[in-house]
């Protein structure tokens, strides 16, 4: 197998792991925002949920789902506004779980 061919098996292994996890971190990205409608004002969930959506923003692209990628740096902006003002508003909780459920459109 020439080093090409074993580049792109190896990339493909990758995104196959990263679509097999897709589940697991949008449920815990529902999780932090469950913590975020309860207490909307709660530094550690709001960082938690930043660095949920931050992770998924980066790393969709790179194994294969660029428009997930796209999506979810959507939602990191809006979280990373909230950050910035020391909360959430309920608005932005719907509109973030109204997301959510758009990003499990792309589980396989």
């Amino acid at each position: 197998m020439s080093e090409d061919a074993e580049f792109e098996a190896l990339l493909k292994a990758l995104e196959l792991e990263f679509s097999d996890r897709l589940p697991a971190i949008l449920h815990d990205i529902a999780a932090s925002l469950d913590t975020l409608r309860a207490a909307p004002a709660d530094a550690e969930a709001l960082e938690t949920a930043y660095r949920q959506l931050h992770s998924l923003a980066g790393s969709a692209g790179t194994f294969g789902m660029p428009d997930l990628g796209l999506e979810a740096k959507e939602l990191e902006r809006m979280v990373t506004a909230a950050r910035a003002a020391g909360r959430l508003e309920a608005a932005d909780i719907s509109h973030l779980e109204q997301g959510l459920t758009a990003l499990k459109r792309y589980m396989a």
